[in-house]
């Protein structure tokens, strides 16, 4: 704001502070009158000096108010785009130097990976109201930042009022009076950090800095409770993790990916914040941190047991989602008796001729009959943990990882065991659950 001038006092200071006494008599009178017109002449260029400000003030928020608004309906095509899974459209919004960037953005786009966050188990509010949105412009009106807060409810079921927030941030460029989506710079993001445990490194951007500091502590605790609780995790003194949280958009379509958590190997690259969403809160930041613990646990536990050999990957991810969901960390799909419930109460010789069926599948958990056939498996992963077997589920995956058969995994777990035994224990498991949950 330009400064506000006391020009009786600027005229002062140049006249080193003293008025002259005015002459008395006819004389006198002229330099009086020069006096007068020199203060009214002063006076004048003030106003319209202030004038001519209070102008182009008024014309500088004029145009960032229409350069705001121009970013806001481009931003307005990209959530169009997300929220349709239009990848074309949304390749047409951005700025296309970048073309491995460009095609990452628009491959998330089609897979809804943009803003939805079910994978999270975390679900667009219906009733969401104003959207908090923020516009940054650089001063050459170039690059902008859009920032826009989106609230979730926490799970599936509508009757739960736990809603968090998250905030995304959008960069965009100026091209030709057009502001098109554009990765963030280098300059944005800053230098990497890593903050070293003793069971993980953990790097991330500068600008994830200060969470990424606090995850990388909580992340290192989950870690610690995940070896003393799990007997098959062997951590000595030369486990050590290395995670990223990365910048590249295609690390949300491996976050997303049931078959990643188990199978994606020995490097761990995950979403950084700023990708996955920024948590405005607590209760926003446990859900994000659940998730980074969660895929990093279970990787884990993947490594430990063998089981990325294992020719059963949803029976596998079945048994690793009820360790992670003992130590707090995912929820597990229903209870068993629930899950035995809404099986129809098969009985011993049906039951186990769907296993049998579901074995000899071989089945992902990203196929798409998975539902249903991870409800059967979580069934019967909680009648072998209760009534089976005393195997420890860690051990369980380890075993499952050189079985071949699943007689031969059976016979693992309950070495006295045979077919009849499993379908006459499996009927009296049934009639103990529908006692609890009747059949529908």
């Amino acid at each position: 704001m330009p400064a506000r001038f006391d020009w009786k006092a600027e005229d002062e200071k140049e006249r080193g502070g003293l008025v002259p006494e005015t002459p008395q008599g006819s004389g006198g009178q002229w330099p009086s009158r020069r006096l007068k017109r020199a203060v009214v002449v002063l006076a004048l260029m003030a106003i319209v000096s202030l004038i001519a400000v209070n102008q182009i003030g008024r014309f500088v928020d004029s145009s960032t108010s229409e350069t705001e608004q121009d970013v806001l309906n481009g931003h307005e095509l990209v959530l169009e785009a997300a929220f349709n899974k239009d990848g074309d459209l949304l390749g047409g919004l951005i700025f296309d130097r970048f073309q491995e960037w460009t095609a990452a953005q628009k491959l998330i786009t089609e897979q809804g990976l943009l803003l939805d966050r079910s994978f999270l188990d975390l679900y667009l509010a219906e009733d969401v109201g104003p959207v908090d949105t923020k516009v940054e412009i650089d001063p050459q009106l170039r690059q902008a930042i859009v920032t826009m807060t989106l609230p979730y409810q926490v799970g599936a079921d509508e009757l739960r009022p736990d809603v968090i927030e998250l905030r995304y941030t959008f960069s965009y460029r100026n091209d030709d009076d057009r502001w098109l989506l554009n990765p963030p710079t280098a300059e944005f993001w800053g230098p990497w950090i890593s903050t070293r445990g003793r069971y993980l490194t953990l790097s991330y951007p500068q600008h994830d800095g200060q969470l990424g500091q606090r995850l990388a502590a909580d992340l290192e605790a989950a870690i610690g409770r995940a070896c003393n609780a799990v007997e098959a995790l062997n951590c000595q003194n030369d486990l050590h993790l290395d995670v990223n949280l990365v910048a590249d958009p295609t690390a949300l379509l491996e976050m997303s990916d049931p078959v990643w958590r188990l199978f994606g190997g020995s490097n761990i690259d995950l979403p950084t914040l700023t990708l996955i969403g920024l948590p405005v809160d607590e209760a926003a930041y446990r859900v994000v941190f659940h998730a980074y613990a969660d895929r990093i646990v279970t990787r884990l536990i993947a490594q430990q047991t063998g089981i990325t050999q294992t020719g059963q990957p949803l029976l596998a991810a079945v048994i690793s989602d009820r360790i992670v969901d003992q130590l707090g960390l995912r929820a597990w799909p229903k209870t068993g008796e629930e899950v035995a419930s809404s099986t129809q109460a098969l009985n011993g010789q049906a039951m186990y001729r769907e296993v049998q069926a579901l074995w000899n599948r071989k089945m992902s958990p990203a196929s798409q009959s998975s539902e249903s056939s991870t409800q059967t498996f979580a069934a019967l992963v909680n009648f072998l943990v209760n009534d089976w077997s005393d195997v420890p589920e860690g051990e369980m995956l380890r075993l499952l990882a050189s079985a071949e058969t699943l007689e031969e995994w059976l016979l693992l777990l309950n070495p006295n065991a045979s077919d009849a035994m499993f379908i006459a224990a499996w009927d009296s498991y049934i009639t103990e659950a529908l006692l609890v949950h009747p059949a529908m």
